[in-house]
C-alpha cells in the first residue's frame, strides 16, 4: 500500500503582508478612539477636581464667612524675608480630605520656609488636570513679598513648591485694561497694602453665573497655543502657579500668538495670563455656586466679561 503524503501548510508571504496591512488598519482607526476615551476620562476627573474645589470654598465659608482669599501674607520674623504668605491651596486643605498636611503647615513661617517644605511639595491630585502634561511639576518657591513689591518673586535657597493647574477669580481686564471685580481676594496685612475679603453675599449677580475657579494649566513652563515656550517668566504666573501660594490672579485677553496682552483671544492662547487648558475647545471653570462647567474657547468677551465679575449688573444667558 503506498504510503500518503501530508501536504504541510503555511503563510505564503504575500497572505502575512495582507494581514499585516489589516492590523495596522485596524490599530490606525482604533488608537484614536481609545486616544478620545481616555481623554473623555481625563476632562471628568479634571471637573470633579473643580467641583471638589468649589465644595471645599462653601464649607471655608460656612465655617468662616468668607471666600478662601487668594492669598494672605503679613510681616511675621520667623518667615523667609520676614514676610509669611500663604495661597487659597493652604486654607481649603481640610475641606479637601488633606487635613493632616494641614496641621503640619506653620502659618508664622509661610510658604516657602524650609519648615514647610514636606506640606507645599506634596502633589495633591485635586489641584492637578489629568491632562496637563509633565506630572509631578515643582517650581522655585518664590515669594513676592520677600523682595520689593511688585518686582521678581525671590527664592528661598533651593526651596520648591508643587504647582496647581487651577486658579481663582479676581480681576479680569478687558481690552481697553478696564478691570472687572471677582470673588477672590487677596488679604495683605501689610504697611504699604490693603486687607480685603470677600463673602458669597456679595456676588449680586448671582452664584450660578460668576465663575470662582478656572483652569490655568502646565505652569511653570510657558504655553502657547499648545506649545511649549519655556519657563514663564510672567511675574503673576510666578506668584500665582503654586498651590500653597497666591492663586487668585489678574486675568488679561491675548494677541493669537499669545504673547502679548490686550487683543481678541480671551481662553487657550497663553496660560500666563489667562484661562488655559490641554482639553480642546475650552477650559473647565467652577462656578461660585459650587458646579463645574466646560467654557468654549469661543465665549464672546462679553459674556465672558460679565462671568468674571460678581457684581456688575449685567445679565448672563446661556454659555
Amino acid at each position: 500500500m503506498q504510503s500518503m503524503r501530508l501536504r504541510k501548510h503555511g503563510f505564503t508571504l504575500i497572505e502575512l503582508l495582507v494581514v499585516i496591512a489589516i492590523i495596522a488598519v485596524l490599530v490606525a482607526l482604533l488608537l484614536p478612539a481609545v486616544q478620545q476615551a481616555r481623554e473623555a476620562a481625563r476632562r471628568t476627573q479634571c471637573k470633579n477636581n473643580m467641583r471638589q474645589l468649589g465644595l471645599a470654598a462653601h464649607n471655608y465659608h460656612d465655617t468662616y464667612n468668607i471666600v478662601p482669599p487668594g492669598c494672605v501674607a503679613y510681616i511675621s520674623p520667623p518667615a523667609y524675608g520676614t514676610y509669611a504668605a500663604h495661597g487659597t491651596g493652604v486654607f481649603i486643605l481640610p475641606f479637601i480630605e488633606q487635613g493632616n498636611l494641614y496641621s503640619r503647615y506653620d502659618f508664622n513661617k509661610g510658604f516657602d520656609h524650609n519648615d514647610n517644605q514636606f506640606v507645599v511639595n506634596t502633589q495633591i491630585p485635586a489641584y492637578q488636570c489629568p491632562s496637563t502634561p509633565g506630572g509631578g511639576r515643582t517650581m522655585a518657591s518664590n515669594n513676592a513679598f520677600a523682595s520689593s513689591f511688585g518686582g521678581l518673586p525671590a527664592q528661598n535657597g533651593s526651596n520648591t513648591v508643587a504647582t496647581s493647574d487651577y486658579n481663582g477669580m479676581r480681576w479680569v481686564y478687558d481690552v481697553n485694561a478696564t478691570k472687572n471685580t471677582g470673588l477672590m481676594s487677596h488679604i495683605w496685612v501689610l504697611p504699604y497694602s490693603i486687607s480685603e475679603t470677600s463673602r458669597f453675599a456679595d456676588c449680586t449677580d448671582g452664584l450660578s453665573n460668576t465663575i470662582l475657579y478656572h483652569e490655568m494649566a502646565g505652569r511653570p513652563t510657558a504655553y502657547r497655543n499648545g506649545k511649549p515656550a519655556g519657563t514663564s517668566t510672567w511675574v503673576q504666573a510666578l506668584w500665582s502657579a503654586p498651590w500653597s501660594f497666591s492663586t487668585g490672579i489678574d486675568i488679561y485677553t491675548s494677541s493669537p500668538d499669545g504673547t502679548t496682552q490686550g487683543g481678541p483671544c480671551i481662553i487657550n492662547c497663553t496660560n500666563e495670563w489667562q484661562p488655559y487648558s490641554f482639553h480642546t475647545g475650552g477650559v473647565q471653570i467652577t462656578l461660585a455656586d459650587g458646579s463645574g462647567r466646560f467654557l468654549s474657547q469661543n465665549i464672546s468677551g462679553k459674556v465672558f466679561w460679565a462671568l468674571c465679575g460678581r457684581a456688575d449688573g449685567q445679565v448672563v444667558g446661556e454659555f
